[in-house]
C-alpha cells in the first residue's frame, strides 16, 4: 500500500493555550520534543518509504530554533512538505520569507477560531495572538503561499459566528475552511461544561457558514461530523477525502513520539456508531462520531437515511 503522507510530530510545546486543545497543559509538561536528528531520521523514513507528503505538527513545529535547519534538510531530500501552525510566527515577515523562499511549494492549515479579537485571544489563552494569526496569513499570502487552509474547533464560544468567519477570512484570502467539532479530551475535557454546545444548536450556523462559502467562493468543510448531522451537505464532508485515498489503495501514517499509527484503523477507533446506525445508506462510508460523544452520552442516535 503506498503512503499518502505521513504526520511527524514534533512533540508538544506550543505558544498557545487554547483551551479546547486535546492535549492538556499537564500532558505538554511531562511530555518532550523530538531532538533535531530524530526528526532528521523520520524525515529520511519518510523518504525511504516513498510517501508523497511530509505534514509537520506539534504542538508548534515553528517556534522550534531548529525549523529553518529542519526545511533545508526536508528540502534536501526533496520532499513535499505540509505544515499545521498556529501561524503566530508568520507575522514576522522576514520570517515568512525565508520559510517560502525555501519551501516555495508548502501547503499550510492553521488554527484560527474567531473573527473578533478578544473572542479568539480569550480562546487561545494568549493576548494578542489574534494580531499576530491575521498578520501570519496576510504575509503567507503576501510571499506567494499557494494554499491556505484554516481549521476552527466549534465550541461554545464560536458556534453562533462561523458564517462571520468565513466572511472574515475571505477578506484574507483563505482557499479552505475546515469547520472541526471539538474532540473531548485534555483542556477541553477540563473545559467541557463551558464549551459544549449540543450538535442539533451547531448545524444551523454551519449550514450557513456553508452556504456563505459558496458565494464567496471558498471550499468550506466539516469534520468529525455524522452524515446524519450533516444531512443535504455531505459531500462537504473532510472525510471523503480519507475514502478516497483508501479506495486508491493508498493510507496515511502518524509517526507519534510513542510510535507509528495506521490512520485507516485508528481513524476508526477514535470515533464510534450506535447499533441504530445500520439501518442508514451511509453507514459504510460514515465514520460515526467522537467515541467521547457517545461515552458520555452528549448525542442521541439520529438516523435520517432508510
Amino acid at each position: 500500500m503506498k503512503i499518502k503522507s505521513i504526520n511527524i510530530t514534533f512533540g508538544y510545546s506550543c505558544n498557545n493555550r487554547c483551551i479546547h486543545c486535546i492535549i492538556g497543559y499537564g500532558e505538554r509538561k511531562k511530555s518532550r520534543d523530538r531532538s533535531t536528528e530524530e526528526l532528521k531520521i523520520c524525515l529520511r523514513e519518510a523518504k525511504e518509504k516513498k510517501a508523497q507528503q511530509v505534514i509537520l505538527i506539534g504542538g508548534e513545529p515553528t517556534i522550534r530554533t531548529d525549523f529553518f535547519e529542519i526545511l533545508e534538510f526536508a528540502r534536501s531530500l526533496d520532499i513535499k512538505l505540509h505544515l499545521e501552525t498556529n501561524g503566530r510566527m508568520f507575522a514576522s515577515e522576514e520570517f515568512t520569507k525565508k520559510t517560502l523562499v525555501m519551501i516555495p511549494d508548502l501547503d499550510v492549515a492553521m488554527s484560527f477560531h474567531h473573527p473578533n479579537p478578544k473572542i479568539q485571544d480569550s480562546i487561545t489563552g494568549v493576548k494578542d495572538s489574534f494580531e499576530q494569526s491575521v498578520a501570519g496569513m496576510k504575509n503567507m499570502k503576501k510571499y506567494g503561499l499557494k494554499h491556505l487552509t484554516v481549521i476552527p474547533v466549534i465550541t461554545r464560544f464560536n458556534y453562533e459566528s462561523l458564517s462571520d468567519l468565513v466572511k472574515f477570512l475571505a477578506n484574507l484570502s483563505v482557499d479552505e475552511i475546515d469547520f472541526t467539532l471539538m474532540r473531548i479530551g485534555g483542556n477541553a475535557e477540563k473545559n467541557l461544561n463551558s464549551l459544549f454546545v449540543p450538535i442539533e444548536e451547531i448545524q444551523p450556523h454551519l449550514f450557513e457558514a456553508i452556504e456563505t462559502g459558496k458565494r464567496l467562493g471558498i471550499d468550506v468543510k466539516t469534520y468529525g461530523f455524522p452524515f446524519c448531522m450533516i444531512k443535504g451537505y455531505e459531500n462537504h464532508a473532510y472525510e471523503l477525502s480519507f475514502i478516497k485515498t483508501f479506495s486508491e489503495n493508498e493510507t496515511y501514517v502518524f509517526n507519534e513520539l510513542n510510535g507509528e499509527i495506521d490512520w485507516q484503523k485508528e481513524r476508526l477507533a477514535i470515533k464510534a456508531k450506535w447499533k441504530s446506525c445500520k439501518n442508514c445508506k451511509h453507514f459504510k462510508r460514515c465514520e460515526g462520531i467522537w467515541k467521547e460523544y457517545i461515552q458520555l452520552n452528549l448525542l442521541k442516535p439520529t438516523v435520517v437515511y432508510p
